[in-house]
């Protein structure tokens, strides 16, 4: 009995001893799996930023990429090898299908290839991937005027206009349209507008000239034809400024210009042509003749020019008689 009471005793001093130990241990074990979890949390937070750095990363390299295969078709572009374009506006595309500058750029070469059904396309997707590109519409247009579509045509360039209400290039191609359709006031119009938006448009005075010339309106057709020239020195708007001063009785001056026209290319066959209707009127037939001949050498401007060089033949006899 005293031997069992002394071994409950033992027992009893060996758990109040021991239980500090056991106390430690849970607790270690408790502190253990805290940092535990801290670590995992901290490791998942981690391995979060770095993908998401990785994705960034991943965007830049890619945007990179794409910003240099689209110079790369601007490049081929300027350089005309418009296949080449193409296909790297395909590729950039590929990576972007909204990128509206190369959906235009695409438009572009495919109008160089004579793909116009295609171009019309690839411009309409930029229009539609943003609805205020107002040069998207332009090339929208003047490839349906490609494929004889005007009205749909000038639709587009009018949206273009709306858009950027001094869009010359818009204008003016509204205003070819419009006198092919000898709708002369609407064209003069239009071609205005270009010239109000751009001052020094040249091309846009030499076609309003061409609406008044078909007018009759030889005064206001003169002074267009003029300020085309004087701007750039270009051999048809000189040949159409000599018609409208011959058709004037101006004929020095019409001779002047026709002759102008030909220093800018030579043996121009219009010009030479109204440089002999000048000198005829001026009956100066030597010259009248060396200005036909040369316009005869057109095979378009032959037979005008057989008629003239006869006439004037027949004259020379009767003088001679």
């Amino acid at each position: 009995m005293r031997f069992k009471s002394q071994v409950l005793i033992l027992i009893s001093f060996l758990f109040l001893a021991l239980n500090p130990v056991f106390s430690q241990q849970t607790q270690s074990q408790e502190e253990y799996q805290k940092q535990l979890k801290e670590y995992e949390k901290k490791k998942a937070e981690i391995e979060a930023k770095n993908a998401e750095k990785k994705e960034e990363l991943d965007k830049v390299k890619e945007e990179n990429e794409k910003k240099e295969l689209y110079n790369s078709a601007n490049r081929a572009y300027k350089i005309r090898k418009y296949a080449e374009a193409l296909s790297l506006y395909n590729k950039v595309l590929d990576m972007e299908a909204c990128f509206t500058k190369a959906l235009y750029g695409k438009g572009l070469a495919l109008n160089k290839l004579r793909n116009y059904p295609e171009a019309i396309e690839a411009f309409r997707e930029a229009t539609e991937c943003d609805p205020t590109y107002s040069r998207a519409f332009w090339g929208m247009g003047y490839n349906l005027n490609k494929i004889q579509k005007q009205d749909e045509a000038i639709a587009a360039f009018d949206k273009a206009i709306t858009i950027d209400p001094s869009y010359s290039k818009a204008y003016y191609e509204k205003g070819l349209i419009l006198y092919k359709q000898k709708k002369y006031p609407a064209a003069a119009d239009a071609l205005k507008a270009a010239i109000d938006s751009e001052s020094d448009y040249y091309l846009a005075y030499s076609a309003l000239g061409d609406v008044y010339i078909d007018q009759g309106k030889l005064d206001l057709a003169i002074d267009a034809l003029q300020k085309s020239v004087d701007i750039n020195a270009k051999a048809r708007p000189y040949y159409r400024l000599a018609q409208a001063q011959n058709m004037k009785g101006q004929h020095q001056a019409a001779a002047n210009a026709a002759i102008a026209a030909m220093k800018v290319q030579s043996n121009y066959a219009p010009a030479a042509f109204e440089a002999g209707v000048a000198y005829k009127a001026l009956q100066n037939y030597n010259e009248a003749l060396k200005y036909f001949r040369i316009s005869k050498n057109d095979k378009g401007w032959r037979k005008s020019a057989d008629y003239e060089i006869t006439r004037i033949q027949e004259e020379l006899k009767k003088s001679a008689n």
